[in-house]
């Protein structure tokens, strides 16, 4: 979308046409309750005007009720059309209003022929009904000109055929062209404001689902939403969960062989593809460094099988290296355990694991084998039966002595026990 908004410069109406059904939409949900309140101050001036009649033809008052009070009924009818089904209203709702507006001007084109002593100030009552017409309806420029334009034709005519001196009629008439001409200079105004007010919130929404849509691609969701509730500090400890560490071999000579641009190219392709296994599997990437790829099950949100998850992932990305092709291998590493995760940063939100368990699960990569995972201990008796693994036996690793470490071979299928 364009910054201004892309507007037909007369008829006010979005060039693009999702838009501009969109906006009718908005403000015919938010018509009703106005809806209303027109009828009711219509009504009322209608009244108000049958009062005033007591003391402007105190000779003839009787005659003049007759005439306004004729249009009672079409005042409730219409009323009562802020009622009907929702649907109904919102696509109709211009109709009862415009009918309003020419009924009522046709009861005074009506008085003015049959009723000759109150034509020198009929043109007044013609010139208030299109002016409201013109500051209570919001139907649109286009519309409410049109239904102005019509409300002084039917007065027209009945101004000649009432045999008025022609002085009269040149003065009435341009009274009510300069009364039309204010209400239509207003009415284009507010709907101009109106409709820019309406592109400017859609520009406002857009902005904030793309700024939520990068904030997502940082954090986790409820994490974000924390923030986003006011929370500074952001610290969790998980008493169990499991920690993925990935690294490409040889992909470092690989780097030193290739031009940068395809290098970049190269993780992309493999880093997205792991991000859809990640997604499948409900999993929460934590980051990359180079080639290394960080992947978390049980953060933020806890989880029972948050170890069965990794391992299911582990295997699907040695599947999707090696489809890669290139003579790329992936060397995968997996623990299980307690740790402390959080948000650290300011100005680069960075959301992060710490304890030992980060510590082990990078040390079962790095001691690892090419084109296998390895899992400890701990993540073996988390996974039970539900996962083939091999022996790997005691192994010594740096920082940590002497390990019991396994190989993912694949997983069981639960038929066969």
């Amino acid at each position: 979308m364009k910054d201004k908004a892309p507007l037909h410069p007369v008829t006010l109406r979005f060039r693009e046409k999702p838009l501009e059904e969109e906006f009718q939409e908005d403000l015919s949900s938010g018509m009703r309750r106005h809806f209303a309140a027109v009828m009711i101050v219509w009504l009322l001036a209608w009244l108000g005007f049958a009062a005033g009649d007591v003391w402007i033809y105190p000779e003839h008052y009787e005659i003049m009720w007759r005439y306004r009070f004729v249009l009672l009924p079409v005042f409730v009818l219409l009323a009562l059309f802020g009622f009907a089904p929702d649907r109904l209203f919102k696509r109709y709702w211009r109709i009862p209003i415009v009918a309003l507006v020419l009924t009522a001007c046709l009861g005074i084109a009506a008085m003015q022929v049959a009723l000759p002593w109150i034509s020198e100030n009929a043109f007044f009552g013609v010139a208030l009904i299109d002016l409201a017409l013109y500051t209570t309806v919001q139907a649109g420029f286009v519309l409410a000109s049109g239904t102005a334009f019509l409300t002084v034709l039917l007065y027209e005519i009945a101004l000649a055929a009432s045999g008025d001196p022609m002085m009269a009629v040149v003065n009435n008439t341009a009274w009510l062209v300069a009364a039309n001409l204010l209400g239509a200079f207003g009415c284009y105004t507010i709907e101009l404001y109106q409709r820019q007010a309406f592109y400017e919130s859609k520009l406002v929404t857009l902005e904030r689902a793309r700024s939520e849509r990068l904030l997502l691609n940082i954090l986790p969701a409820p994490i974000a939403s924390r923030l986003k509730k006011g929370e500074e500090t952001i610290a969790d400890g998980f008493e169990e969960i499991t920690v993925l560490f990935s690294d490409i071999v040889g992909f470092t000579s690989l780097s030193q062989k290739v031009k940068p641009a395809e290098i970049v190219h190269i993780l992309n392709r493999i880093f997205s593809r792991f991000d859809e296994i990640a997604e499948k599997h409900g999993l929460e990437k934590i980051k990359t460094i180079g080639d290394a790829y960080m992947v978390v099950g049980g953060v933020p949100e806890p989880r029972p099988d948050h170890a069965e998850a990794v391992a299911g992932m582990a295997l699907e990305m040695v599947e999707a290296i090696d489809a890669f092709g290139d003579g790329l291998q992936m060397r995968i590493g997996i623990h299980t355990g307690p740790v402390v995760a959080g948000v650290i940063g300011k100005k680069k939100y960075s959301y992060d694991l710490w304890g030992d368990t980060v510590n082990t699960a990078s040390r079962m990569e790095s001691h690892g084998i090419p084109g296998r995972v390895q899992i400890s201990e701990a993540t073996r008796r988390k996974l039970g039966d539900r996962f083939a693994v091999e022996p790997r036996g005691e192994i010594e690793v740096k920082g940590k002595g002497r390990l019991t470490t396994y190989l993912l071979a694949g997983k069981n299928n639960p038929t066969s026990s």
